[in-house]
């Protein structure tokens, strides 16, 4: 059984342009295929299982990068959150891992957030208190 994912691919030789396709999730690897314009032959990537890299990260950290050595520096990124269901996937530790590390990093980040906003309001607090005391006493001086 196996299962499709938007995707995209990023080479090291590319810059920052991604080929754009879709990943296949079968027993024992992970096939990126590029979609393909008029006149373009189709880009493929095959990542074995084993020995497969997962990191959870991009700007809302629920973009999964897959990479392998023998993939010289290319990495698979995938944005779909239905992967995270992925019955292959769900038995490979490193998929695990990524995703237990990016919900610690999710949570530190909204942790982190919540304590500036308090700070914020100490900080408005004060100086408020500080100015109605100032004003009181130039008022009532």
């Amino acid at each position: 059984m196996s299962s499709t994912y938007p995707a995209e691919m990023f080479r090291p030789a590319s810059g920052a342009r991604a080929s754009t396709g879709v990943l296949t999730v079968e027993a024992h690897q992970l096939r990126f295929v590029s979609s393909t314009e008029e006149n373009a032959a189709a880009e493929q990537l095959l990542l074995p299982t084993r020995g497969l890299g997962c990191r959870l990260s991009g700007y809302d950290n629920r973009t999964f990068f897959f990479t392998h050595v023998t993939a010289e520096g290319a990495e698979v990124a995938v944005k779909d959150a239905s992967i995270i269901q992925d019955p292959v996937l769900q038995g490979h530790t490193v998929f695990q891992e990524a995703r237990r590390v990016g919900r610690a990093t999710h949570r530190r980040f909204w942790g982190c957030v919540a304590l500036l906003a308090l700070g914020a309001l100490m900080v408005l607090a004060t100086v408020g208190t500080a100015a109605a005391l100032l004003l009181g006493w130039l008022i009532g001086g």
